[in-house]
């Protein structure tokens, strides 16, 4: 039917073909059907949760790891917040989006592993100006020991030689503007970091179903739709 409400969003329009179909099977008022779209929709983003909970994409495979590991923090976690259904009056259907625009970009780079491109005014426009001032961070001190990082000290009838420190001691008498610049000299030779970089990541499919939860979705909402209908 032309008229008839699409749940298709940009997660991944094959993907939600099927509850569009089941959609129009149906049938009724448009304005049925429109309800018919925003119960879809919601059961969508009840998958969609309970797949950042379990760190699962919509196939049910495990996401993609970080780079760089961290512990106890599992991804797309904010995501799951501030998920809400939309309807779409103009073209009929509903989405699953987010109220913030901020976090529906992050969610949809997530999805479909999408890059961004950053220079050091667009970080700090969106992340403010470190304090430089402050006590490097943990990882930072970390990041210092495993590039081999010696302290020159004193010898006992002159001259120096390196020393080792540890992660707390750096902590202690490292600032996070000194600990930055000497990270990047061990790793580039370079007193200036880089100007423009893009940031990518690995395409983490939480949004969508396959097609026998859309089946699954759809039977349960016609259940719901048969039991509303007076006999």
């Amino acid at each position: 039917m032309a008229d008839a409400p699409m749940l298709t969003d940009w997660w991944d329009s094959s993907r939600s073909a099927r509850l569009d179909e089941q959609l129009a099977a149906l049938g009724g008022e448009i304005r049925d059907r429109m309800k018919y779209a925003r119960r879809l929709a919601g059961y969508v983003r009840t998958q969609a949760r309970r797949n950042i909970r379990r760190q699962e994409t919509v196939d049910g495979g495990p996401f993609s790891p970080r780079k760089q590991a961290r512990a106890d923090r599992a991804m797309l976690a904010g995501l799951a917040k501030g998920m809400e259904v939309v309807s779409r009056s103009e073209a009929g259907g509903a989405l699953v989006t987010w109220k913030s625009g901020f976090t529906a970009k992050i969610a949809f780079r997530h999805q479909r592993g999408v890059g961004e491109d950053w220079t050091p005014e667009k970080a700090e426009k969106v992340y403010g100006r470190p304090n430089y001032d402050k006590p490097c961070t943990r990882r930072q001190a970390q990041a210092l020991v495993r590039e081999g990082y010696r302290l020159m000290v004193p010898m006992k009838g002159g001259g120096r030689r390196p020393k080792r420190v540890t992660v707390t001691w750096l902590e202690k008498h490292f600032t996070l503007g000194h600990a930055g610049i000497v990270l990047r000299l061990m790793r580039t030779q370079k007193a200036q970091g880089k100007q423009s970089w893009r940031d990518t990541v690995p395409a983490r499919t939480f949004l969508g179903v396959t097609s026998a939860e859309a089946d699954k979705m759809c039977e349960r909402l016609a259940k719901t739709v048969l039991g509303s209908v007076p006999r």
